[in-house]
């Protein structure tokens, strides 16, 4: 995708002042765990490295009101972390008006009883069919309840977003999953019209 660059980064970074930008730098809390720590390091590692593949100079991914990173220029994207995983994606705003992220464990069981909290009769069909599992839905309604948020400003409820019809009712919605390892990665890009 010549407008789109979605990037994984894995690894245990050292909690050094080299690897942020100053600005990145200034986010960080004493509070957090060197867990949080190294989740929000590995995700601008992640959102800078996709900044490059899209041969953009990198720059300060800041936080906005959310917990949502707040883009410089004519760039729009999502970050998603896990433990010693992160991943995002970035596109430029002349394509997206929202991209959302999300990256899960593949390996985490959830019960019916777990997956009916989030999921709508049409997602446990599609469990059922064995077409995605729980965690894929999971991790589906993560980045696009982030896409959402990039372009309305406003938070769903997690039944309000059926996965398997969000893509089906406009060609404007692309919804992408690779899978990386024991990882699932989903995302949501929200097109503009042309």
């Amino acid at each position: 995708l010549p407008d789109m660059a979605v990037e994984m980064v894995e690894g245990t970074p050292f909690a050094t002042g080299g690897i942020l930008f100053q600005e990145e730098r200034a986010l960080v809390r004493d509070s957090w765990s060197e867990v949080r720590l190294k989740t929000f390091i590995l995700g601008r590692c992640a959102a800078h490295s996709a900044l490059s593949a899209l041969k953009e100079k990198a720059f300060p991914v800041l936080k906005g009101e959310k917990g949502e990173p707040i883009w410089a220029g004519d760039m729009v994207g999502s970050i998603s972390h896990k433990d010693t995983v992160a991943v995002a994606a970035v596109g430029r705003k002349k394509k997206y008006k929202g991209i959302g992220s999300d990256i899960e464990d593949r390996t985490i069981a959830l019960t019916e009883k777990e997956y009916a909290l989030f999921c709508t009769p049409e997602e446990i069909r599609h469990i059922k069919r064995k077409t995605f599992s729980p965690v894929d839905i999971f991790s589906r309604k993560e980045a696009v309840w982030k896409a959402y948020y990039v372009v309305a400003h406003a938070a769903y409820d997690w039944m309000d977003i059926d996965t398997i019809q969000v893509s089906e009712r406009s060609d404007m919605i692309k919804m992408y999953m690779f899978n990386k390892g024991k990882f699932v990665i989903n995302v949501c890009c929200i097109e503009k019209e042309s």
